[in-house]
């Protein structure tokens, strides 16, 4: 016997309507073709299809179900992915996917995020985060406040044939002076957004117990960046009164040599810091995520190592043990 051929199911399903056309789940069967279809990318013979079971069986239980679907075959769609942040020299591309679009228009507007994310009420909010953008962009309406003014606008041309496939493809953007900018694409009947920060600055960091210690430089030299506004947002647990989670906001420069040593804020109630931080040079930003100290300070009365030695290693029944503390306070 041949083995079992996956092109051979709509034959078969079709002879089972053939031959018993009366069965109670003639209807279902019928629907059936249009999914194995949809299932190997022929979305064009699988909206012949239900086109057909909507004609034949308009009352169908499974009625709402293929007007589902023929709604998401022909629904235009446009998704956009590419690098938030890049440097400048380095080339921007935005990885575009649709459905049902042909022509695309993208538009760069120059933004003033720095603005956006010093506002008082998201500065001080301890669960925003610099870097989490997201809700700017769930609502393209209300973004567009944001936008300053237009300084691009490109066009692109789908691989979209009128068959319903997904099609995929890359655009170049225009190279843009460092600044942050929302890119605004749309189709269609559809659109999306993203951002895009191009900067000249690199933010490093690390931890070294109650304190944080960053590096600004220049993103393609690596020399120190000096003269870099800064502004610090320190977020912690406060265990006073009902373990509020709160904020603390800091303003610092970095020296000539790019440097700031931040100091965590100490106390025996407060832990679970963590900093973060906006770099500003003219246009040119640098966002950080948060970055947790390598210290708690709930109950730091009791952080202290003890050493203990005696004065031999071995004794007798009845002899006197002489021994010495090392307290050290951490």
């Amino acid at each position: 016997t041949k083995p079992f051929q996956p092109e051979n199911l709509v034959k078969i399903v079709k002879k089972v309507l053939t031959d018993y056309p009366d069965d109670a789940d003639a209807d279902l069967y019928f629907a059936t073709q249009g999914r194995i279809l949809e299932g190997r990318n022929n979305f064009v013979g699988a909206r012949k299809i239900y086109e057909e079971f909507l004609k034949a069986h308009p009352k169908s239980k499974w009625a709402d179900d293929v007007k589902s679907s023929m709604h998401e075959m022909q629904h235009p769609q446009l998704s956009v992915y590419g690098e938030e942040v890049s440097y400048a020299k380095e080339e921007d591309v935005l990885d575009i996917s649709t459905r049902n679009v042909k022509q695309v228009t993208i538009d760069i507007y120059e933004i003033d995020l720095a603005k956006i994310l010093l506002k008082a009420k998201k500065l001080h909010d301890p669960y925003a985060s610099f870097t989490d953008t997201y809700e700017y962009f769930k609502n393209l309406k209300g973004l567009k406040k944001y936008c300053k003014s237009k300084v691009q606008s490109v066009g692109y041309t789908t691989k979209d044939k009128g068959d319903y496939r997904h099609v995929s493809g890359r655009k170049k953007l225009p190279e843009l002076p460092v600044g942050a900018y929302v890119v605004h694409v749309q189709g269609s009947k559809v659109e999306t957004a993203m951002l895009l920060i191009r900067t000249d600055l690199i933010i490093v960091g690390k931890s070294v117990k109650d304190s944080l210690e960053y590096l600004v430089t220049e993103a393609w030299t690596g020399k120190p960046a000096a003269n870099v506004e800064l502004t610090i947002k320190e977020t912690y647990y406060d265990y006073t009164k009902n373990y509020a989670y709160k904020v603390r906001i800091s303003k610092a420069v970095t020296d000539a040599t790019g440097r700031i040593d931040y100091k965590l804020l100490k106390g025996n109630e407060i832990s679970g810091n963590s900093v973060q931080i906006l770099g500003r040079r003219d246009k040119s930003l640098a966002l950080t995520g948060q970055q947790y100290g390598g210290y708690w300070y709930q109950g730091e009365d009791d952080t202290f190592k003890i050493f203990t030695v005696t004065d031999r290693p071995v004794y007798r029944p009845g002899d006197t043990i002489s021994f010495k503390h090392i307290v050290r306070s951490y």
